[in-house]
């Protein structure tokens, strides 16, 4: 009884000082691991934009109010750049033009993943293209307006392979290359492929988009109800998450060109009332794009050690477009006196209170590209006298007189047939084009000052521009609000599209030169052939520059400067990627996200004809955000053995005290306690 006695007080001794021995190991190693230094914690590389978007109202449909942004999620089969016309390849190796430019053969790249998975074919080419024909049928690349037989329609865009995509044009056309490759970012056919096959099938059925719309309204209404819960693209980043202060784009790790440096993206929703700038500045965003800085923002951004701004010049511009058959609008010395006497540079200072450029040549477009498309001999032998600035009201009055008319008694002038000069000038409520109702109103004044009697009228922008009896398309004006930009674009607009497929203007179509009789569409059309010889084309845009400047047959005024601000801690492209950014500015910064930023593997040859942007060797530093994280601890491998004896030691003691236990006798009758 004794010796059973002393072994149970040996038993809990040896629990007591086993157990102290083992709380104390576990101080000792927890207060050790307190010491141990922490790994660095775990940092996201984050690039943030801002894009305004509601949830309520924004889709992943890339055709119905689609989220911002999604240039970035997805390549297109090159990037242009606009400063020199020049092809990236991106989804496209390379290309082919044959038969005179009315077939072009895309070579596709191989083992490209979208974000879901499947791989990128040629189905993907066939139904980015056959769903945007179905949205936007009237398109040049499309339709080339309501005539299926202009140049620059193509009729369907054919798999000849897995890898290869052919596209046949009705005619050759000079932005062929520009719509097949750059103007759309390629979406995934597992996501609209069911719309491709309903598209193709009516066509086989012999219905067309341009005479059978009827035929196709119930897939596009489809299309339009079309809600697909994320983006499936082919892109470095792909959707993670929509929230109501910023999306979320993650890094795909499968990205054919190889890792993307930043982990993540983030699209920030600008508070309400805060703008662009403010954001910018507070460094809340990596990017600003901005045409309407004020010259003190510019001047204060000037200033920031933390920053660099770039420069470019939008070539898009508020125009006026004249009605001819509204009299004496068709009178060529009424429109010289109208270009004498509109303030462009004022009416510049008040539409564009920032950065701007004033457009001094009226060669019928944006005089910015002028250098690039002219000689300077034939500028200014035929140009420079007819520019038309700076303002002149003595010349424009001159001209009216010169036409033997005079002004009556309120001070309005008035023709040798008793029509006095007055007329309705028409401008939209929105529109990269569009005059302010103050810019308009300075138009308006001018005018009067001089004796030329002016109404205003501001139309809604989505009626004005209405290509079912919108006042634009349709002529409905006598001095219309349109647009001008860069050369191919602008005879584009007047000497073809306002022409020929709409009402429009009315202008003649044969005019008068020195060189001889020419038709807009003939002289259009060999400008942008892309057989002609370059001296042909070079005839052809001077003509039309002549044209434009004799007869004013519209009247450029001004153009945005655009101002790039980004963190100057990036290793960003030269200048020239950023003289390339006057418009489409989502679409152009995607370029440094697809192809700049990028870990690559292997990397590429450089562009063969691209010189104003450099290859990237290596990023200096990128922008990084602390996330919440699980925190890591380094632990030695010393403590890392104290822990496991401490635990091994916990577990035998506690088997040997229930042992311990199991071994105490029970009570019998005569046992003393």
């Amino acid at each position: 009884m004794i010796a059973m006695s002393v072994n149970t007080y040996i038993d809990r001794k040896l629990v007591k000082y086993a157990s102290i021995l083992v709380v104390a190991l576990m101080l000792f190693a927890m207060l050790q691991l307190s010491l141990t230094p922490l790994a660095p914690q775990e940092e996201k590389k984050v690039f943030r934009l801002a894009g305004g978007y509601n949830p309520e109202v924004n889709t992943w449909n890339r055709f119905v109010n689609c989220y911002p942004w999604v240039d970035i999620l997805s390549p297109r089969l090159a990037h242009m750049f606009f400063i020199n016309g020049t092809y990236y390849p991106e989804l496209a190796e390379s290309w082919e033009v044959y038969e005179n430019g009315k077939l072009i053969i895309v070579h596709l790249r191989q083992g490209v993943k979208a974000h879901d998975g499947s791989d990128f074919t040629a189905e993907d080419v066939v139904t980015t293209y056959l769903v945007n024909k179905l949205i936007w049928n009237a398109w040049p690349v499309y339709n080339a307006g309501n005539n299926i037989n202009e140049s620059g329609a193509f009729d369907l865009p054919i798999a000849l392979d897995d890898y290869t995509v052919a596209f046949k044009f009705v005619k050759p056309h000079l932005s062929a290359l520009y719509y097949v490759l750059w103007c759309n970012i390629i979406i995934s056919d597992t996501q609209y492929g069911e719309f491709a096959e309903r598209i193709l099938e009516k066509m086989h059925e012999g219905y067309n988009l341009y005479d059978n719309k009827d035929q196709f309204q119930d897939i596009l209404d489809d299309l339009n109800e079309f809600r697909p819960d994320t983006f499936v693209g082919f892109g470095p980043y792909k959707v993670k998450s929509v929230q109501q202060d910023k999306i979320i784009f993650e890094r795909f790790d499968d990205y054919f060109l190889g890792t993307p440096y930043f982990d993540e993206l983030h699209i920030i929703r600008p508070p309400e009332g805060v703008s662009s700038f403010e954001l910018f500045k507070n460094q809340e965003v990596d990017w600003l794009w901005s045409i309407g800085l004020t010259e003190d923002q510019i001047n204060e951004a000037e200033g920031w050690d933390w920053a660099e701004m770039h420069h470019a010049v939008r070539t898009i511009s508020p125009t006026l477009y004249f009605n001819w058959h509204k009299y004496p609008l068709n009178i060529k010395e009424v429109r010289q006196a109208i270009a004498w006497a509109i303030d462009r540079d004022a009416v510049a200072r008040l539409r564009f209170p920032g950065s701007r450029h004033v457009i001094e040549y009226m060669c019928g477009f944006n005089d910015a590209e002028l250098p690039a498309l002219l000689n300077e001999t034939f500028i200014q032998e035929w140009l420079e006298d007819r520019k038309y600035y700076p303002r002149d009201t003595q010349k424009a009055e001159d001209l009216l007189a010169g036409l033997g008319w005079e002004k009556n008694a309120e001070g309005w002038w008035v023709t040798d047939n008793g029509t006095v000069l007055e007329f309705e000038l028409s401008y939209p409520t929105s529109g990269g084009c569009m005059l302010t109702p103050e810019s308009a109103e300075m138009i308006a004044n001018n005018l009067q000052e001089i004796g030329i009697k002016v109404t205003l009228r501001q139309v809604e922008g989505s009626l004005y521009y209405s290509r079912e009896e919108g006042d634009f398309y349709y002529g409905k004006y006598d001095i219309g609000n349109g647009c001008a930009g860069g050369a191919s674009f602008s005879f584009s607009e007047w000497a073809r599209k306002y022409r020929y497929d709409f009402p429009g203007s009315h202008m003649p179509e044969n005019w008068e030169t020195p060189w001889g009789t020419y038709s807009l569409l003939d002289l259009y059309e060999k400008f942008t052939d892309p057989w002609a010889s370059e001296e042909e084309r070079s005839n052809a845009a001077a003509i039309l520059a002549y044209i434009a400047a004799e007869y004013v047959t519209v009247i450029p005024i001004c153009s945005p400067g655009v101002i790039m601000l980004v963190p100057n801690k990036y290793d960003w492209p030269d200048e020239g990627y950023f003289a390339s950014m006057s418009s489409w500015a989502a679409a152009h910064l995607s370029f440094v996200f697809k192809n700049w930023f990028v870990e690559r593997k292997p990397p590429p040859p450089p562009p063969a004809t691209m010189t104003t942007v450099t290859e990237v060797s290596t990023v200096t530093e990128v922008s990084t955000v602390t996330t919440t994280t699980t925190k890591t601890v380094e632990v030695t491998g010393m403590w890392m053995y104290i822990a496991i004896i401490a635990i091994i030691l916990l577990i035998i003691v506690a088997v040997y005290a229930a042992m311990a236990v199991k071994k105490k006798p029970e009570k019998t009758e005569g046992t003393k306690e």
